[in-house]
């Protein structure tokens, strides 16, 4: 990886819970994944807006690598790869919508009716038979 690119890693947990029919005591469960985001802007956001308790999606790609500690132990371990051009990380916590990001949504609603007018207009330009 060349030196200067910025790179974000943090763990994210998964929960479930459930009542064990044997005990009828709900149990939690919490399981840990390790994120590594190579893109540079996402790994920019995420440190900014991301903390304990948000709640986040996250799509990239399964790797899993190979190391060994300091005794000569090898070990693996699974992360979710956020690539330098792939994957996806949307925050998902309402409550902290910055205004950027009530600007970049109001862009991108705009962006999507400018779309729309743009093919109605097409479409029934090409209907017209005069």
């Amino acid at each position: 990886m060349p030196s200067g690119v910025e790179v974000a890693n943090f763990r994210i947990g998964t929960s479930q819970s459930y009542i064990d029919k044997t005990t009828s005591q709900r149990i939690n469960k919490t399981e840990w994944h390790s994120i590594v985001i190579f893109n540079p802007h996402l790994a920019k956001v995420a440190p900014q807006y991301l903390g304990k308790d948000s709640k986040v999606y996250v799509e990239g790609q399964l790797q899993t690598r190979k190391w060994q500690d300091k005794s000569g132990q090898t070990h693996y371990t699974t992360e979710i790869v956020l690539p330098q051009y792939k994957g996806e990380l949307k925050i998902l916590d309402s409550a902290q919508k910055s205004d950027s990001d009530m600007a970049t949504q109001e862009q991108a609603t705009a962006w999507e009716n400018s779309r729309q007018e743009q093919y109605l207009e097409t479409t029934l330009n090409d209907r017209i038979p005069f």
